[in-house]
C-alpha cells in the first residue's frame, strides 16, 4: 500500500513538472503567434495593419501577457478548472479540439495495438527460434529494412496503391511498421538471454526440444518485455501519426498538430503536447506496477 502511494505520488509530481516545462518551453516563443498572425493579415489584405494597442489586446485575449509566474499559474488553476485555453485561430476550446480529433488517432491506436502485441510476439520469437535457419533470416532482414525505411516512404506507397487495399487497412499497416520491430527486437534479445541461463539448458537436456520449452517456458517472459515496451510504443505510435494521419487525411490528433504548428496555435500545440507526454508518463508508472505485481521477482532498473 504504501509503495502504492509513492507511485501515485511520483506520477501527480511528474505531471505537474512535466505540465510547468512544456509551458515554459512554448511561452520563450510566446512572440512567434502574433508575428504570424500579421504576416496572414498582410497576406490577405496588404493595406491592413493591426495597431500597436490592437497587438497588445490580441496578446491579451490569448493570455500572453503578464509575468511569467502568472502565466503559469493561470494555465494551472484553468486545468484544474478543466480548461486548455482556446484556439488562438478560431476560438474553439483546446479541450473540445482534443476530444473530437482523439477519436480517430485512438480507434487507429487500439487495433494497431490489438495487432501489435501478438504479431511482435510471434515474429521475435520467430527471429530467436530459426535464428541460424532461413525463416529467421527472412524475419531479420525484414525488420532491419523497416527498421530503415521512414514511415512517410511506407505511408506515400500506399496512398497511391489505395485501390489495393481497404481504406482503413494502410495506415494500420504504416502504425505496424513502425513499432512492432521495436518489440520483436527486444523479445529476440531476451529469449536469447533467457536460452543462456541455467535452468533452460537443464530442461532441453532433459530431452525437452527448442521449440517446445519456447512453447512452454519463454511467453512469460515475452508478456514482460511487452509490457515494459508500453511507453515506448506510445511514443513511436504517435511519432507515426504526425506522418500518417496528414497522408492520409485523418482528422486525429497527428494532423491536428501539424495545423496548429503551421498556425503557430500555442494553445493546441501545448495540449497536444500534454496528452503524448503525459501518457508516456502514465503508461510508465502503470508499467513499473505491472511489473511489480505480475512479476515481482524481476528486477527492474532499466526504462523504456
Amino acid at each position: 500500500m504504501i509503495r502504492f502511494s509513492l507511485k501515485v505520488v511520483t506520477l501527480m509530481v511528474s505531471l505537474l513538472v512535466f505540465t510547468i516545462a512544456v509551458f515554459s518551453i512554448y511561452h520563450f516563443f510566446s512572440s512567434a503567434p502574433l508575428e504570424y498572425f500579421l504576416v496572414r493579415i498582410h497576406s490577405f489584405n496588404p493595406q491592413a495593419a493591426p495597431s500597436v494597442a490592437d497587438q497588445r489586446l490580441l496578446l491579451k485575449q490569448w493570455g500572453l501577457t503578464g509575468s511569467f509566474s502568472k502565466q503559469v499559474c493561470d494555465f494551472l488553476i484553468g486545468m484544474s478548472h478543466g480548461s486548455l485555453g482556446e484556439s488562438l485561430w478560431t476560438g474553439t476550446p483546446v479541450l473540445t479540439l482534443l476530444k473530437e480529433r482523439s477519436r480517430a488517432t485512438l480507434s487507429y491506436g487500439i487495433f494497431s495495438f490489438l495487432l501489435f502485441v501478438p504479431l511482435g510476439i510471434f515474429w521475435g520469437m520467430g527471429q530467436s527460434l530459426w535464428d541460424k535457419k532461413w525463416p529467421g533470416r527472412i524475419l531479420t532482414i525484414a525488420a532491419d529494412f523497416l527498421f530503415c525505411l521512414p514511415s512517410f516512404s511506407l505511408a506515400t506507397f500506399f496512398i497511391f496503391s489505395t485501390s489495393l487495399f481497404v481504406f482503413w487497412i494502410p495506415p494500420s499497416l504504416v502504425y505496424l511498421a513502425a513499432t512492432v520491430p521495436y518489440l520483436a527486437s527486444l523479445i529476440q534479445q531476451r529469449l536469447a538471454q533467457e536460452e543462456r541461463e541455467p535452468y533452460a539448458k537443464a530442461v532441453i537436456a532433459k530431452g525437452l526440444s527448442r521449440r517446445q520449452f519456447y512453447l512452454r517456458h519463454l511467453s512469460r517472459p515475452c508478456l514482460e518485455v511487452t509490457v515494459s515496451i508500453l511507453p515506448l510504443w506510445w511514443g513511436l505510435f504517435f511519432g507515426a501519426s504526425l506522418v500518417v494521419e496528414p497522408i492520409f487525411r485523418i482528422q486525429g490528433l497527428g494532423f491536428l498538430a501539424v495545423e496548429a504548428f503551421r498556425n503557430q496555435d500555442l494553445p493546441i500545440l501545448i495540449g497536444i503536447t500534454l496528452v503524448i507526454g503525459g501518457g508516456r508518463i502514465i503508461l510508465s508508472n502503470l508499467r513499473e506496477l505491472a511489473l511489480l505485481l505480475f512479476f515481482p521477482s524481476r528486477k527492474y532498473g532499466h526504462s523504456t
